[in-house]
């Protein structure tokens, strides 16, 4: 897949998780927030709690799951 492609896969998957969590009565603060550990893809509001959201958006398990590339760094932010 082409970078552009991935990137366009990418913006699709984050909008469809924006929409289901605005649903299911998240409130969202932030999209694409960056901090100088990197970037929080969602920052949402739920219930008086602040909550962070990374989307990993995968075509297939070929290099893992999506927890496979939730790294150290951003483990730490």
């Amino acid at each position: 897949m082409s970078r552009t492609r991935q990137q366009a896969f990418g913006r699709r998957a984050e909008w469809a998780v924006l929409l289901m969590l605005m649903v299911k009565g998240y409130r969202p603060l932030h999209r694409n927030w960056r901090g100088s550990g990197g970037e929080i893809d969602l920052v949402m509001r739920h219930h008086g709690e602040t909550v962070f959201v990374e989307v990993k958006a995968r075509s297939g398990d070929l290099y893992g799951g999506a927890v496979a590339s939730f790294d150290h760094k951003k483990r730490r932010m």
